[in-house]
């Protein structure tokens, strides 16, 4: 594997992440295109690809903001689950805002999504407010936080 990032609209999302549309465990995920259209401005995208093809098998959009980082989206295609790869990906991305002196990153995650909240709690970030209502289905978001 590889990792790679991005400020512009990368060749790998030309090419299509077509597994983020498979992703149907709640109906929030981001499709292709709106993650397509997130990037530009001071968005940019970490991804980890194999070697031989360059089919992405994770990625993180980041929303960087004066001294604060935001992850905007983040996933890992359903064949490469519990390799590590969110893992190593949410890493490198926290060692490189610390060596950019950011603050603190910040997400928002579905109030019913365990897997996730379990994930980001285990790398350090902790619940800082709820967002009430703030999903289609009425469900809240929680926004959560760590420092760097």
């Amino acid at each position: 594997m590889k990792l790679l990032m991005s400020t512009q609209n990368p060749k790998i999302l030309e090419q299509g992440f077509e597994w983020i549309e498979a992703i149907k465990d709640f109906s929030f995920n981001w499709s292709v295109k709106t993650l397509q259209d997130s990037l530009g401005g001071s968005q940019f995208i970490l991804y980890f690809c194999n070697q031989t093809d360059e089919q992405a098998l994770g990625y993180i959009l980041i929303s960087p903001f004066l001294e604060h980082w935001e992850f905007l989206s983040l996933a890992t295609h359903p064949n490469y689950l519990k390799q590590g790869i969110m893992t190593e990906l949410v890493s490198h991305a926290l060692q490189m805002a610390k060596r950019e002196s950011i603050k603190a990153v910040f997400l928002e995650v579905h109030e019913q999504n365990g897997p996730a909240l379990d994930f980001y709690k285990k790398n350090g970030f902790v619940i800082n407010r709820t967002r009430f209502k703030y999903y289609l289905d009425g469900a809240n978001a929680l926004e959560m936080k760590t420092q760097i």
